[in-house]
């Protein structure tokens, strides 16, 4: 078995890993594939969003995948701080340990799409937005950034009567936009 490397999780990509991959459920918009016209002004900004979509439901069954790893770290962690000698190895071995090992190789793993995702999302933010579709994209770019709200269908309704009053108004946005590039696709939001 490759031996791992110790690295704190101490970067947004990380943070992102730990505590928003916990809570939200990542993919597309409902709707995303509604705005399908590529002959359009925006037409690459919707492709790199088809892109950027194809790797957000990738991650998502990266995490899916890595949850018994994440889930084994958390109980070895765990016996480690309880000073459980059962169960837990030293210190000094902690990362060299098995479960530690693929948890790190799952957390690179996650890793690297982020990276991908981070790549799309910078390209995508230095175009502008010739349209209602294009702003949708720009809109979800918003809401990723900003939040770290994974979007998947439905993210205009949202699934948590808990969630934070920005994460609420970002998705009513986001209807409101969806709406826009829809009526802009048929011809009518524009006068």
């Amino acid at each position: 078995m490759e031996q791992a490397e110790s690295v704190p999780i101490t970067s947004r990509r990380g943070f992102l890993g730990h505590i928003v991959g916990a809570y939200c459920a990542i993919g597309a918009i409902a709707g995303a594939s509604a705005v399908e016209a590529r002959d359009q002004p925006d037409a690459e900004l919707l492709r790199l969003w088809d892109v950027f979509d194809a790797h957000l439901r990738l991650l998502r069954e990266e995490k899916e995948q890595n949850k018994p790893a994440h889930s084994a770290y958390d109980d070895l962690v765990d016996a480690v701080i309880r000073n459980d000698k059962s169960g837990a190895p030293p210190y000094e071995e902690f990362f060299r340990h098995p479960v530690a090992v693929a948890r790190n190789a799952a957390v690179n793993r996650e890793g690297g799409i982020f990276d991908a995702l981070d790549d799309l999302s910078n390209r995508m933010r230095e175009m502008k937005a010739e349209g209602f579709p294009g702003l949708l994209v720009k809109a979800r770019l918003v809401l990723y950034d900003t939040t770290g709200t994974c979007l998947l269908e439905g993210a205009t309704k949202s699934p948590d009567p808990d969630e934070d009053w920005e994460v609420t108004c970002a998705r009513a946005f986001l209807a409101e936009c969806e709406r826009l590039a829809l009526l802009e696709q048929k011809g009518g939001a524009r006068g």
